[in-house]
C-alpha cells in the first residue's frame, strides 16, 4: 500500500522544483537526485511473533515505462520494540515527469508524526531551476 504523503494537508518545506500530490512527489527538473525515505512502524509488545517492517520508495516513470520499479527498499524485524524506524536513501538519476511513491507492507502500524515518518529529495545535479523561483 502506497502512504498518503501529505495526510493532513500540512504545509510543505522547500518544494522548488518537486510538485507534492496526496500520493506522489513529482519531478519538475531532470537531473541526478539525492532520495531518502524514514517511516516508524509502532510494534504490538505482546505479539508472540517477529514482525517484519518493510518501507520502500517506487518510481513510476510515464515516459520509460522500464524505469518504472522499486528505487529503495527497507526491512526490519521488530523484536518486542514498540517501535522500528527504518531509513534509507540514496542516488537516482529522475526524468521530468516521473513520480516518487513511499509504500509500505503494513500500513496499519505507522506513525505519522512529521519528525519519524518522512521523505524528501534534492536535486545533485541537472537542468538549472527558472529564474522566477528564487525571488530577489
Amino acid at each position: 500500500m502506497c502512504l498518503a504523503l501529505d495526510p493532513k494537508n500540512q504545509p510543505h518545506e522547500y518544494t522548488n522544483g518537486v510538485t507534492v500530490t496526496p500520493h506522489s512527489l513529482v519531478i519538475t527538473f531532470s537531473g541526478l537526485y539525492y532520495i531518502y525515505c524514514s517511516v516508524c512502524f509502532h510494534q504490538d509488545v505482546n505479539a508472540a511473533k517477529i514482525t517484519n517492517s518493510v518501507a520502500y520508495v517506487h518510481r513510476v516513470s510515464p515516459y520509460n515505462p522500464g524505469g518504472t520499479g522499486v528505487l529503495l527498499k527497507s526491512v526490519h524485524n521488530a523484536f518486542h520494540k514498540t517501535s522500528e524506524t527504518t531509513f534509507t536513501g540514496g542516488i537516482f538519476s529522475l526524468r521530468e515527469g516521473d513520480r516518487l511513491q513511499v509504500c509500505v507492507i503494513d500500513s496499519d502500524g505507522v506513525d505519522f508524526k512529521s519528525e519519524s515518518t518522512y521523505t524528501g529529495l534534492f536535486l545533485l545535479t541537472g537542468h538549472q531551476a527558472r529564474d522566477d523561483a528564487f525571488p530577489d
